[in-house]
Order: C-alpha cells, then sequence, then structure tokens
C-alpha cells in the first residue's frame, strides 16, 4: 500500500476464518484417511469444536460426513502418478 515510506504491504485485518465443523473433518480426513470417528472426534475435541452443538448422536453425524466424504471422492485421474487407476485405452 502507497505510503510516505514507499510501497508497503497492507496491514493485516484479522485472522482468517476458522472452519466449519464439517470443513475440518473433511480437511483432517483428506490428510488421514485412515482415522476412524473417534479418531476425529477426539481431534475435534483437542481442536476446541463443540461437538456438543451437533443435531444427533456426534458420532454418528460425523460417521455420516465421512461417508460422504467418501462417496463423493474424485476419481483418480492420469496426473495422479503411479497409485491411478487410469490406463491407457480405458474409456470414462
Amino acid at each position: 500500500m502507497p505510503g510516505p515510506k514507499g510501497s508497503q504491504p497492507a496491514e493485516p485485518i484479522g485472522a482468517p476464518a476458522r472452519l466449519t465443523m464439517w470443513q475440518a473433518v473433511r480437511q483432517s480426513w483428506l490428510i488421514h484417511p485412515d482415522w476412524t470417528v473417534a479418531d476425529h472426534l477426539a481431534w475435534l475435541d483437542d481442536e476446541a469444536y463443540d461437538t456438543g452443538a451437533l443435531i444427533g448422536d456426534p458420532a454418528e453425524v460425523v460417521g455420516r460426513w465421512l461417508a460422504e466424504h467418501r462417496r463423493t471422492a474424485p476419481v483418480a485421474s492420469p496426473a495422479d502418478g503411479p497409485a491411478s487407476t487410469w490406463s491407457p485405452g480405458a474409456t470414462w
């Protein structure tokens, strides 16, 4: 930002917004796909998320989220490298 001392970085406006609980579970699942529902709940508690605020049993809610994440995970593509399920001549 231009000022009396020339161009300077802008002052930060504030801290970034905290992830929603759903977003936090999604992100932790991407990093730790082997975690169980109990692992995710323990991590959420460690990060001071209020799992008691979830509507219904927290284990069932997080379990549904994880099932949805797995169901909607993107299909591997050639750019994914050696672990890819793509093969030449495959039809999509």
